[in-house]
């Protein structure tokens, strides 16, 4: 294999599928990427076995051929040699030798191709073109609420599924502590699986974000087993989350008679203000509402206490609760500016926060209180 090509594009193809480079070295051949020369095209390929990501662009090809190489050091070294032509070459032991314009050569082991693990595409079951930025911007709004538990596999990604009463396609994420949910109201068809939606993984749906923004509308595909995102020249394909999601509708407020209507950047900073007595491992912040005014305390029993009022709008009566104010500074960075409505019942029964004049208006963050 031989091949010659503009180092950037080199940097940029490699930098493309690095976020599917297995870094715990549980096998090997998962650190590397697989590099295929085929007719003038140069095919990159990277995977942990539950994401994979492929991109490819026009290359000089001299003489065909397959090899893998360390994913995070070809990167590193490309990194290091100046923009212009760079030529790579694999002997049959699989080294590759790397040969810059201003002299520098690198030498890199590699593995055989053989001993990469085959693709096996979604295969276009069922296929839709959905706007880049439809699809970005509810995946950000969402994926910051996933689980991190390994234990719960379920909760460890985005569920994904069309409302045809509603007529919507909808995201939704938790960690059983908090909730959120995007609704986009468009006309965009997509058709799931008769007993529900499909659970994207969290790392997944993060990388396919990335290449989001790279064109007007991306493919997005799946069946039974997998999703592919396409954009463009790469494809970021996942294996989907087995199980049931939680019955997410059940625990959204119904009537709260209490709202709050606050600034989003007041409210930040002054939560941000107190958050620095926080508890390390309760994150609890109190939250007391009355006639207009909040008052946001917190408590360290080995530091001291803190506490901030700020101005609001506020309908119903005095209610106190306490929040984790890490989950709220999550929703906060999120939705950027503005204001926000807080709809409450009283002290044990979840909030509903909504980000007001945004453009889409249907999306929700619910957040269950702690005991104080």
């Amino acid at each position: 294999m031989k091949i010659i090509t503009d180092r950037d594009l080199f940097l940029g193809g490699v930098g493309t599928v690095l976020g599917a480079v297995e870094s715990r070295n549980a096998m090997p051949v998962l650190s590397n990427v697989l590099l295929t020369a085929e007719g003038d095209v140069l095919y990159i390929r990277a995977t942990d076995l539950e994401v994979t990501i492929k991109t490819a662009y026009a290359v000089g090809v001299v003489e065909e051929g397959s090899v893998t190489l360390n994913g995070g050091k070809l990167h590193e070294v490309l990194r290091e040699i100046p923009s212009g032509d760079v030529s790579l070459a694999v002997d049959g032991d699989s080294r590759a030798y790397i040969q810059a314009e201003d002299g520098g050569r690198f030498e890199l082991m590699g593995l055989h191709p053989d001993d990469f693990p085959p693709y096996h595409g979604v295969g276009g079951e069922i296929g839709h073109e959905v706007p880049c930025s439809v699809l970005a911007g509810m995946i950000k709004r969402t994926i910051y609420a996933a689980s991190g538990e390994d234990g719960r596999f379920n909760t460890n990604g985005i569920y994904v599924e069309r409302d045809d009463v509603a007529g919507c396609l909808r995201m939704v994420a938790t960690n059983g502590h908090r909730l959120a949910i995007d609704e986009h109201y468009d006309d965009i068809r997509v058709a799931f699986p008769s007993d529900g939606g499909i659970i994207l993984p969290r790392k997944g749906a993060k990388e396919a974000a990335k290449f989001l923004g790279g064109a007007d509308t991306a493919a997005f595909t799946f069946n039974e087993r997998q999703a592919e995102f396409t954009v463009n020249n790469t494809t970021v394909s996942m294996v989907l989350l087995k199980g049931q999601f939680p019955d997410y509708q059940r625990i959204i407020p119904d009537d709260p008679d209490k709202r709050a209507v606050l600034d989003v950047e007041s409210a930040t900073r002054h939560l941000r203000r107190v958050s620095t007595m926080a508890d390390e491992k309760s994150r609890a912040i109190a939250l007391t509402f009355s006639n207009n005014n909040l008052e946001m305390a917190s408590r360290n029993p080995n530091f001291g206490s803190s506490t901030t009022n700020m101005e609001i709008e506020y309908t119903g009566d005095p209610l106190a609760i306490t929040l984790n104010d890490r989950y709220l500074l999550d929703f906060l960075s999120v939705v950027g500016t503005g204001s926000l409505s807080v709809y409450m019942v009283d002290e044990n029964h979840p909030i509903m926060i909504r980000h007001d004049g945004q453009s889409n208006p249907n999306y929700k963050y619910i957040l269950m209180p702690m005991r104080a």
